[in-house]
């Protein structure tokens, strides 16, 4: 929990390397979260669930929410992060919860990687798909802030907070893809190109920050209930591998090391055999890759 500030950070380095690459006016900011910092774990006080209090999809589609049936598009999500923000004003309890009756369907569309396949699309423009990349990054940062503050006041769950995680390594994971497209053509030299090669190199290393936090995540027992880590396993494996073969080699190592540094600890055996399937995953990725 004390690392999703930094996955913030994390994601708005990468949004602020396509502003430069596509020539947009650069913000300022630098990713300040606006978050408490430091070691929350002692002041969550217990993982009781709170009481679902979402409203109805009919609710939120009369506040303006996009409907959860069918890919949405950046411009949905950044409605949609408008929507949740004038939602909690009126109590942070009302955010959509994950597999809620009333809310489950649009919290599920709102995570769902489904939404990133027109941004990989090769029939659109690249420039039309960086812009709706940056915007599509910016909302789910915006909602990712919302979740976390709500499950530091206790009026979320667990759940959702690490949904919003995996959803957030899927954008992570689109930055690092569209990169591919890019990198050979920066590597050729011209005007910027030093420079946005850094940038570059800042994306991976806040994808590493963005995989070190997630993986953190997995040690924290009082944060999130055991189940939960687990099924948040099974999300990483969705993301985590293919987010390893995409960077430096000691990056990769890095990686690896952490998740050996998990497996050898007793506290969580609770994680298997879970865990070690990750581990396999992201072992076979960092090989592949030449690690």
């Amino acid at each position: 929990m004390r690392n999703v500030g930094k996955i913030i950070v994390a994601l708005l380095v990468g949004v602020l390397l396509f502003i430069g690459l596509t020539g947009a006016p650069k913000g300022g900011g630098g990713g300040c979260s606006g978050l408490p910092q430091g070691p929350w774990i002692g002041l969550l006080g217990g993982l009781a669930v709170p009481a679902d209090g979402s409203l109805t999809l009919a609710e939120y589609a009369g506040l303006g929410a996009p409907p959860p049936d069918g890919e949405w598009t950046s411009a949905d999500m950044a409605a949609m992060q408008a929507v949740l923000a004038t939602v909690t004003r009126k109590g942070p309890g009302r955010l959509p919860r994950f597999q809620s009756q009333r809310s489950g369907a649009l919290f599920a569309r709102m995570t769902s990687a489904g939404n990133l396949a027109s941004m990989m699309n090769p029939s659109v423009p690249r420039e039309t798909r960086y812009q709706q990349a940056m915007q599509y990054t910016l909302a789910t940062e915006g909602i990712l802030k919302l979740y976390v503050e709500a499950f530091f006041k206790r009026e979320t769950g667990d759940s959702e907070v690490l949904e919003m995680q995996a959803a957030t390594l899927g954008v992570g994971l689109l930055l690092l893809r569209l990169i591919d497209e890019i990198e050979p053509e920066l590597k050729k030299g011209g005007p910027m190109s030093a420079t946005r090669l850094q940038g570059v190199s800042h994306v991976r290393q806040g994808n590493l920050r963005m995989v070190r936090g997630a993986i953190t995540s997995l040690t924290e027992a009082r944060a999130y209930r055991t189940s939960e880590r687990i099924r948040f396993i099974g999300r990483l494996q969705e993301t985590v591998p293919a987010i390893v073969s995409k960077l430096e080699p000691g990056q990769r190592a890095e990686v690896v090391r952490w998740l050996d540094s998990l497996r050898g600890t007793a506290a969580h055996n609770d994680l298997e055999p879970a865990l070690g399937q990750l581990q396999a995953k992201v072992k076979a990725a960092a090989e592949a890759a030449g690690s």
